[in-house]
């Protein structure tokens, strides 16, 4: 299992360096209004421009949709610390309605909407809870909405689930927004990036690797579990 998730997380990490390349030529050949345009235009519709963009960040989140190019975005329209705050707030809240919505349709029909991977982010979650939250906000293998939806059907306390993804998003939100925000000096932003994949792909597998011998202790015979 170990070399299946390992292998998933650099299959992430390469489509999203991809998708940096592919987005970085779009922008170059296509003939698009300064930036700082678009962030005056963002300024003149003040807070509800702000509130839209939250709604609107909050809703997708409950679909496939790339988060990450989302919260570039935001980077890109509201500078890095107010892009951070933005897709932090918007991630919240679609998270826990995300928790909610599949705590209240039940397990078939969001089973079908989240895919396969859903019985086992499922079953980590039960087992874990707050630091299996965490755990899988880090490592990049399971998507952002996958993550809500099992945790809402699992046992998790909804604090629990609240409290870990308040954590857990901190590192990826900072990286992600980073890329917009720094998208006009392509001197910076690459190195930035790819350190904090590093650090997010480093930090998952530390605690996956943890969970894992726990799990490999608490099923080993009851002599040798002292030594774990």
């Amino acid at each position: 299992m170990a070399d299946r998730v390992g292998h998933s997380t650099w299959s992430r990490i390469y489509l999203l360096a991809a998708f940096l390349t592919l987005a970085t030529a779009a922008l170059l050949a296509i003939d698009l209004p300064p930036v700082h345009a678009i962030q005056e235009q963002v300024r003149t519709a003040g807070a509800a421009g702000t509130a839209g963009f939250v709604l609107g960040y909050a809703l997708l989140t409950l679909g496939p949709v790339p988060k990450a190019a989302m919260s570039a975005t935001a980077g890109l329209l509201f500078g890095w610390a107010g892009g951070a705050v933005v897709v932090w707030v918007a991630s919240m809240l679609g998270a826990a309605a995300g928790f909610w919505l599949a705590r209240k349709r039940g397990r078939d029909e969001v089973g079908r909407l989240a895919g396969r991977r859903f019985t086992r982010a499922d079953d980590w979650l039960t087992r874990r809870g707050i630091m299996a939250v965490i755990g899988v906000r880090l490592l990049p293998v399971l998507p952002f909405t996958v993550i809500n939806y099992a945790a809402g059907l699992s046992g998790v306390r909804f604090r629990d689930f609240l409290l870990g993804t308040t954590v857990g998003i901190i590192p990826g939100t900072a990286i992600a927004v980073s890329v917009g925000a720094l998208g006009s000096r392509p001197g910076d932003w690459p190195w930035l990036v790819g350190a904090g994949l590093l650090m997010i792909g480093t930090a998952g597998a530390w605690s996956h690797r943890r969970a894992s011998r726990q799990q490999q202790c608490q099923q080993a015979p009851a002599p040798f579990q002292a030594g774990c």
